[in-house]
């Protein structure tokens, strides 16, 4: 960095913050319940950095889980069982590389 800004070598860090999220391989939500867990079991991760914004229609779609109504909208595409090998192992894509967003 040194090389691109003049002065970098003088700055010192002085703040800092990270918190845990979680991603998809195809950078879709996981929203519903597991077909090997009991009902009771809602599922609502995997927002790829996007949770607080996307969290309002997350809402929707587990309240309509726990209550029995339909979802507001097709949930298909975020189904929890979509990945069934379970692998943890896929190439981390930012949030703003996504494709076909608006699936």
């Amino acid at each position: 960095m040194p090389t691109f800004l003049d002065g970098f070598e003088r700055a010192a860090f002085v703040d800092g913050w990270s918190g845990v999220d979680a991603a998809t391989p195809d950078t879709l939500p996981l929203l519903g319940s597991p077909a090997e867990l009991p009902d009771e079991i809602v599922v609502s991760t995997g927002f790829n950095g996007l949770g607080m914004v996307n969290s309002p229609v997350a809402a929707a779609v587990v309240r309509a889980a726990v209550t029995g109504e339909d979802a507001p909208f097709p949930v298909e595409p975020f189904a929890v069982d979509r990945f069934p090998d379970g692998s943890t192992e896929f190439e981390l894509r930012g949030t703003f590389e996504m494709e076909g967003a608006g699936r």
